[in-house]
């Protein structure tokens, strides 16, 4: 979408004549491919309207190709992914991946998934070495991002969580207000943020550290 003209244009709605689930979230690599996940949640809410054809499913795109690619599927919920650059964390890209199962049509499961996993990610997409990093105390991760630095910001309820990618310590948590107000998706800009959820957009600035990457 051109942001001045709102001009649209349809890049992929399927794969390989296949209906995708419902979009949820994505992200871009260094190198310019594409991490999607797509989730039980469009059905969920009654956005779509056909059958569940997959179980929630990460798929790699190639950004040169556009040709699309199932790297992981999940019974749980696939939903907030972010990639990091190789040697942030070891020699490989890492992609961070949130599964949410706790979540479903009609409230929560007290015992599905709402872990945050790291995977290595090699050539191609390959996804190895799965890693639990982090499992909420009182909800679970929906939109996550990585900032220049390292850090993961992950949307979790009643703001977002600060979390090492080192050791997944949760850091600290940034407010949004309690009541209602729900932290679900946010974007990095270079000293500031800014958070999308239920009950409105909330700006976080004066960030000392600059949190935007650098592609």
């Amino acid at each position: 979408m051109d942001p001045e003209t709102w001009k649209r244009e349809t890049v992929m709605n399927n794969y390989y004549g296949q209906p995708f689930l419902g979009f949820n979230d994505l992200d871009i690599d260094s190198e310019g491919n594409f991490w999607l996940t797509v989730s039980k949640s469009a059905a969920n809410h009654d956005l779509i309207n056909f059958a569940n054809p997959t179980n929630p499913t990460v798929y790699f795109v190639n950004g040169a190709t556009m040709r699309p690619k199932v790297v992981h599927i999940t019974t749980g919920n696939a939903n907030g992914i972010v990639v990091s650059r190789p040697g942030t964390h070891g020699a490989f890209q890492t992609v961070y991946l949130a599964d949410t199962g706790v979540s479903g049509a009609s409230g929560k499961s007290a015992f599905g998934n709402r872990a945050l996993f790291a995977y290595d990610a090699g050539q191609g997409g390959v996804l190895t070495n799965a890693k639990l990093l982090n499992n909420p105390i009182s909800y679970f991760y929906d939109g996550v991002r990585v900032s220049k630095k390292g850090y993961i910001f992950a949307g979790a309820g009643d703001g977002v969580d600060v979390i090492d990618l080192v050791d997944g310590l949760t850091l600290g948590t940034i407010r949004v207000g309690g009541g209602g107000n729900l932290a679900v998706s946010l974007s990095l800009g270079e000293h500031e943020m800014w958070i999308v959820g239920r009950g409105g957009v909330w700006h976080v600035s004066g960030v000392e550290e600059a949190l935007a990457r650098d592609w």
